[in-house]
Parts: structure tokens; sequence; C-alpha cells
């Protein structure tokens, strides 16, 4: 099973259960499946397919998990 099949699962079973806090925000797994779920709609937007290498710049948060 891929990791983004797992989050789909466990969104869908416990939506609502916060996996991290960073900063006082907290985030569930249902809106870390649909912040995945945008970045990759995102991505493919623009012509990247999979197996494309794509380099991220982000200063230290909790958006490294998406």
């Amino acid at each position: 099973m891929l990791v983004f099949e797992q989050l789909a699962e466990y969104a869908q079973s416990q939506p609502e259960k916060v996996i991290t806090t960073y900063q006082d925000r907290d985030t569930t797994y249902a809106k870390f499946y649909q912040q995945a779920k945008n970045l990759a709609g995102y991505f493919q937007a623009r012509g990247y397919k999979k197996d494309d290498i794509i380099a991220v710049y982000l200063h230290n948060s909790d958006y490294f998990l998406i």
C-alpha cells in the first residue's frame, strides 16, 4: 500500500484526529489529505508526471509533511 493510499484510508476512518500541531495550528487527517491532494493537483496541472523530481524549498514547518 502506498503512503498516499494509507493516508486516504486514515482520512476516511478518522478524519478529525489531529496528527500534528505546529505553532498552535492543528492538522487533522482530513485536512492533511486535502492539502496533499491540492499540492498534487497543482503539480499535475503544470505538466509534472509520475517519477518527475521536484525540489521544494520551505522554512521549517509542518508543511514538510505534505
